[in-house]
């Protein structure tokens, strides 16, 4: 049974603690659509809106998924007029990924590249990016591959091949020096289908500063509770 985040209860939880201008009242929820892709069942939040002359896709982080997105952004934006469209990448938010896939951060880049070959099929309106976290880099990535973007907002741009920036954004020093070496040899052999909560890899606890909010966002196992293949960790860039 395809999931929708209709049936979901998490991501009203998490409004609680956002100011009301960042809640969705009923009604003002986004359209769900389902966008076929390499075998994955990609997930899409959209404000559809023909008149808008730009249109704004939003790339979430690996703590955080496309419904959080157009809470903090997709809706705003869509009353300011833009036509919004936030993805969730495979193995996060609502996105059904293809049985058996080992996914990778590449898979992300081609994604967001194919998305945006998909939706200039229909229109030739402008395309803009917005990438909050690692989706600020994902932009980047993107952009650099998809020549037609025609601009990009990141909130980080984090290169995984800097020691500093692995050091800083490891859940410790062990995991930034020994753990991270040992799953990128591991996404290597069949160890790679094993799966890790993004909180032992990561520094999922200072995603929000608010502990009741935390405890909310780590019980969403499709955004910061999430658990990915050693394949995704250790390939990433």
């Amino acid at each position: 049974m395809t999931m929708t985040y209709a049936t979901q209860a998490v991501w009203q939880d998490m409004q609680a603690f956002m100011p009301p201008e960042f809640r969705l009242s009923p009604g003002d929820e986004p359209a769900e659509e389902w966008w076929p892709w390499q075998g994955h069942k990609v997930h899409l939040d959209t404000y559809r809106n023909p008149r808008a002359q730009i249109k704004v896709i939003l790339f979430h982080g690996v703590g955080t998924n496309g419904r959080q997105m157009t809470l903090v952004l997709g809706a705003p934006l869509a009353r300011r007029g833009y036509e919004v469209i936030a993805i969730d990448m495979p193995e996060y938010g609502m996105t059904e990924t293809a049985p058996g896939a080992l996914v990778r951060y590449d898979d992300w880049v081609q994604a967001g590249n194919d998305l945006i070959a998909a939706e200039l099929a229909k229109d030739d309106r402008p395309i803009v990016l917005y990438g909050l976290s690692a989706g600020g880099m994902l932009a980047y990535h993107v952009a650099s591959l998809n020549k037609r973007v025609k601009g990009i907002v990141g909130m980080t741009f984090l290169d995984n091949a800097s020691q500093q920036v692995r050091d800083e954004t490891a859940l410790n020093k062990f995991m930034s020096r020994v753990g991270g070496p040992m799953l990128h040899l591991s996404a290597k052999t069949p160890l790679a289908s094993l799966r890790m909560p993004m909180r032992l890899a990561s520094k999922m606890h200072t995603l929000v500063n608010d502990p009741a909010a935390l405890k909310v966002w780590l019980s969403d196992k499709r955004s910061a509770g999430n658990a990915v293949t050693d394949r995704h960790i250790g390939a990433s860039p």
